[in-house]
């Protein structure tokens, strides 16, 4: 898994991830490239500071949501509108999860980008950590 922490959180956002690639094409697509980058950065702020507990405990608590509402993927909302408001808080989960994933060994690809980010200092219980 591109040397990623193999958790059900981190497999469940890889899937969500690169479903909403694959189904992102055309003008979605520029979109998510124009905006997704300043979402990631101000996400990744946030994320800096926690531990990878709280960090996998970000992802549970998306994939928990989203098993709630009976959801599978992200591009349903995004390429089409469901409800109104949905597509705002689909964009939201989509760039905590690719800024949580960026601190994973390797980052993380999505929508012909990339994202790596690297802990100030070492944390307990991170994957990177020896």
């Amino acid at each position: 898994m591109n040397g990623w922490p193999a958790t059900d959180e981190t497999v469940g956002a890889r899937r969500l991830i690169e479903g909403v690639t694959t189904a992102a094409d055309g003008a979605l697509l520029s979109l998510l490239q124009a905006l997704l980058p300043l979402a990631v950065a101000s996400t990744v702020r946030f994320v800096r500071g926690e531990s990878w507990p709280e960090r996998l405990e970000r992802l549970a608590r998306i994939r928990q949501r989203w098993q709630e509402q009976g959801r599978d993927s992200f591009s349903e909302a995004l390429l089409h509108r469901t409800r109104p408001g949905q597509s705002r808080e689909e964009f939201v989960d989509l760039a905590e999860m690719v800024a949580v994933m960026a601190f994973c060994p390797g980052g993380v690809r999505a929508f012909g980008m990339h994202w790596e980010e690297k802990d100030d200092e070492d944390r307990t219980g991170d994957p990177a950590s020896p």
